[in-house]
């Protein structure tokens, strides 16, 4: 494959991790807003204390809080969790996307756009990426190809930010994160 070729994928692939993982990193602090004040109450320095004790850095997976956040949600929020409208095509038949199923598949991707190798298929025997596509590898007992088209990137790009926006849209998490470590800059807009 020429190297110019190889130069543009890079290149889409660093832009698309860029966005995907900084987006993710925005939500994660609302995330962790919305968890610490179902646990704390308004009281800041405990929310402040959570966050950074709990929920720190390597501390709660992001999917243990997905799943600690479904529970809270549905039992003690679940008017705003219901409210939600997934951004992401219904498939035929079937129920539409909720706000639990859209944070398991947002996750999923990030971790993708994280960790995973970025290849050209000639660098692992397989055939060359097509053009417009970023391929991605998994390696789990085999190697396992992801391709990753324009519209597959903006649906995923597109479903955090509306993730985001409903966190921001929470008056009650909003407010309270506005007040935790005297600052709004743990309060990203979307």
């Amino acid at each position: 494959m020429e190297k110019n070729h190889t130069r543009i994928l890079t290149d889409k692939a660093n832009s698309h991790r860029g966005k995907i993982l900084n987006a993710m990193a925005n939500f994660e602090v609302l995330f962790n807003g919305y968890l610490a004040h179902h646990f704390c109450g308004n009281n800041l320095k405990k929310i402040e204390e959570m966050i950074l004790i709990i929920f720190g850095d390597d501390r709660t997976t992001l999917s243990s809080k997905a799943q600690m956040f479904a529970h809270i949600a549905t039992n003690h929020d679940n008017k705003w969790y219901n409210s939600y409208v997934s951004p992401r095509m219904q498939q035929p038949k079937k129920k539409p996307y909720t706000l639990n199923s859209d944070l398991v598949f947002i996750i999923q991707e990030r971790n993708v756009f994280a960790h995973r190798y970025l290849t050209t298929g000639e660098d692992i025997n397989e055939n060359p990426t097509p053009k417009d596509v970023l391929r991605f590898v998994k390696f789990k007992n085999d190697l396992e190809p992801l391709d990753y088209t324009d519209k597959m990137l903006d649906e995923i790009f597109l479903t955090i930010m509306t993730i985001l926006k409903h966190f921001i849209d929470n008056e009650a998490v909003m407010k309270v994160l506005r007040g935790t470590f005297n600052t709004n800059t743990l309060a990203p807009s979307a």
